[in-house]
């Protein structure tokens, strides 16, 4: 037989950007953490070939991508271009155009060269787990971070679709994954972003995906500083500049806590700044929907009366309305003499008036 040597290596460059995109980055990283672990090699070789088998599942993009690991342990196989034919075999062109061909453990051509005795290494099939068995397996290793459990917490919903719930190991499973440590990661991704905002969200027909995700739902809504661990992640998310998934992010958490200052506070603020590279109709749509919103949140009677008023003034400046912007920050220091910011813009309103005065 006609094996090549592995040199092909995988292309993690591209950013996730869909859903299976986003479980092949957690399906690889499983390998990276299976490789390193302290399993044997028929341990590793059986779980590597149970995680490839589930993300094969969901679309045929692992088929066709090549992975050191998976050929290191004999769960997929490079073979010359005589076997290309064959059935079973797959032909992958990497992006420096150069053509591969490769098969699986308990392909057709496998089997086939397993009768012929061609395979001097691996010459079996690989053991496969069932679904919740891989996802234990992986959590437990000695090699996963929390940061991999937090992907496996993620996304092990996937496993409740395509399989019968093994009742034992999902008890077992959750003791693991829904801890603080984990959710801390979680959190902080762009996976838990996507999680549910609120219990009420879950369709009351899948109980068991309410379960597993209502802890962590239930985590981020807490306030252990004061704030709402969700207020903690959009100025997270602000500091990075993505101020439209900010302003996004809070429009569906507004719709599960309204009244949540701190909240709407980072969903004006993140429209304002948006505004910055907004430009046209996009730009006065954008303004006029922020002042809106704030004085919704004035007529409200907030507690925080001084910020809403202080973010009214600089929406009325985007708009050009400076008599009103004016206004805006004159009551914001009635309503907070120590606002100094909104001391700032009467000053600079002050001087450009004074500037424009002298030109003329």
């Amino acid at each position: 037989m006609d094996l090549k040597e592995n040199k092909f290596y995988e292309n993690t460059d591209k950013k996730e950007v869909s859903m299976y995109e986003g479980l092949s980055n957690l399906i690889r990283k499983s390998y990276f953490a299976v490789d390193r672990s302290n399993l044997s090699v028929n341990e590793k070789r059986n779980l590597l070939f149970s995680l490839y088998s589930f993300r094969c599942l969901f679309d045929n993009k692992e088929l066709y991508r090549i992975s050191n690991i998976l050929l290191e342990y004999g769960c997929s196989f490079i073979c010359s271009s005589a076997y290309k034919n064959e059935k079973g075999v797959y032909e992958i062109t990497d992006k420096n155009g150069k053509k591969h061909y490769k098969f699986d453990a308990g392909s057709p051509i496998f089997i086939k060269l397993l009768k012929e005795r061609k395979l001097n290494k691996f010459a079996s099939i690989p053991q496969k787990l069932t679904l919740f068995e891989m996802v234990y397996a992986c959590i437990t290793l000695n090699s996963a971070t929390n940061a991999l459990r937090a992907l496996w917490y993620s996304y092990f919903p996937y496993v409740f679709l395509v399989a019968p719930t093994e009742h034992d190991l999902y008890d077992r499973i959750k003791e693991i994954l829904c801890t603080d440590k984990v959710f801390s990661c979680v959190i902080n991704t762009e996976e838990g972003d996507n999680i549910y905002v609120d219990e009420e969200d879950i369709r009351e027909d899948n109980p068991i995906l309410k379960d597993w995700y209502a802890p962590f739902i239930a985590y981020r809504r807490e306030k252990p500083d004061g704030t709402a661990r969700y207020n903690e992640r959009l100025l997270a998310i602000m500091k990075t500049g993505d101020f439209r998934k900010v302003m996004e992010l809070s429009d569906l958490f507004l719709a599960a806590y309204p009244d949540d200052e701190d909240l709407l506070i980072n969903n004006v603020t993140a429209r304002l700044a948006l505004c910055a590279s907004a430009e046209g109709k996009e730009r006065e749509q954008l303004l006029k929907l922020n002042l809106s919103v704030i004085n919704d949140a004035l007529a409200s009677t907030v507690d925080n009366q001084a910020s809403f008023l202080y973010f009214s003034g600089m929406t009325k400046l985007g708009l050009q309305d400076l008599d009103g912007a004016e206004k805006d920050f004159e009551a914001t220091l009635k309503a907070d003499p120590s606002y100094d910011n909104a001391l700032k813009m009467l000053m600079g309103m002050k001087n450009a008036e004074n500037l424009n005065q002298k030109s003329e």
